[in-house]
């Protein structure tokens, strides 16, 4: 800030008229001091300690201080400003308009109150308000973030917080948009370094398949000795088949063939041995097979997996 503000913000004032300062200046786009913030948020609380008023019914100002830390110099201190209301954690709804706030400042410092807040208090986790600003941090942003989660079983270990179907889900999406994001859940799943979300991440690498996906699957499963499964199923389909939108009615998708000659190629070949992984890639060009039956084979894709192998397929 310069100029006129920090003039005005240097004048004899009421908390309450800095605080209105404060909110037009972020409001505007400026950075506004997050020492001032919290200074304002101690006045505000020694206030209330003389003349015994409950903080609980004048929340709305003090919530109006808190909303000003996110777009401060300081977004970080919002838990340093959290810390001056006590020890007892604030249940999460009396927090919606700090983590709207949250959701929208420019700084990345953001990201982290966000991640700290379950950490002091599980009751965040699942609750509308702090997935919608994460998510409004960036759908790869708040993946990483679940992931984190997921893997310590933060969310199973929280009575009616995010389902595995939700979390799997917002996984996928984010493998789909960000490369970097989809080796990183692969390596957790390749690894088992994510024993906890093991499930979630097998789940999540299957709805957002590629064909290094499915044998990153078939390796696992062959691995942990787990039979032919609907992820794997799920991960054939997802390659195999695409979708487009319907010519004839608005809204409705057609699912089509795609080409996948070199997954068909590479699952033969693991054929030749009756290994764990050749047993389970059968299964995969069988399933492939009764996809292409359904939806007819790309005319770019042979019948046989591999014809220069001179061996036959189907095996009988």
């Amino acid at each position: 800030m310069s100029g006129m503000p920090d003039a005005l913000l240097a004048l004899p004032q009421l908390p309450r008229m800095r605080q209105s300062l404060l909110t037009v200046l972020a409001l505007a786009g400026e950075v506004v001091s997050s020492e001032m913030v919290l200074d304002g948020i101690r006045s505000l609380l020694e206030s209330k300690k003389k003349h015994l008023f409950s903080i609980e019914n004048e929340w709305w100002e003090l919530e109006g201080w808190l909303k000003l830390m996110p777009f401060s110099d300081k977004p970080r201190a919002t838990l340093d400003a959290l810390e001056l209301l006590g020890p007892k954690p604030l249940q999460p709804w009396r927090l919606r308009g700090l983590l709207s706030a949250l959701g929208y400042s420019p700084s990345p410092e953001a990201e982290e109150v966000l991640e700290s807040l379950p950490r002091k208090n599980a009751g965040f986790l699942g609750k509308h308000d702090w997935l919608a600003a994460l998510e409004k941090r960036g759908i790869v942003v708040a993946a990483r973030i679940f992931l984190g989660f997921i893997c310590e079983r933060a969310f199973t270990s929280k009575p009616g917080g995010v389902d595995a179907s939700t979390l799997f889900r917002k996984l996928a999406a984010a493998i789909r948009m960000d490369s970097d994001f989809r080796a990183e859940v692969d390596q957790q799943y390749e690894r088992d370094t994510c024993v906890a979300g093991r499930d979630i991440l097998e789940l999540a690498i299957a709805e957002a398949a590629d064909e290094a996906g499915v044998l990153l699957l078939i390796r696992n499963h062959a691995r942990r000795g787990k039979p032919f499964s609907g992820s794997l199923h799920s991960a054939i389909r997802h390659v195999a088949v695409g979708q487009r939108p319907s010519e004839d009615w608005v809204g409705a998708t057609v699912s089509f063939s795609v080409d996948v000659s070199g997954l068909r190629k590479e699952l033969f070949r693991m054929i030749g041995g009756q290994t764990p992984e050749g047993k389970l890639a059968a299964k995969c060009l069988t399933a492939i097979d009764e996809l292409r039956d359904e939806y007819g084979a790309p005319e770019s894709e042979p019948r046989h997996p591999d014809i220069e192998s001179g061996r036959p397929w189907p095996i009988v």
